[in-house]
């Protein structure tokens, strides 16, 4: 009966690790999209897309 017992608690400790580790990588994954996101909207990569978007209308003007 303890073996029963002993895989058992095993088994419950083994799943809640596993939920643990399942949102631990969701959370992260979820922290990643929204820095992306805001990256997006008001970093780096919307200035350079505003410059990249620039300079077409420059060559556009030019030609």
């Amino acid at each position: 009966m303890d073996d029963i017992s002993g895989l058992r608690n095993r088994s419950r400790l083994l799943n809640r690790s596993f939920k643990i580790l399942l949102f631990s990588l969701c959370a992260t994954l979820a922290v990643c999209c929204l820095l992306v996101s805001m990256m997006r909207h008001f970093g780096p990569l919307a200035v350079a897309s505003h410059i990249l978007n620039e300079r077409q209308m420059v060559t556009l003007v030019e030609e």
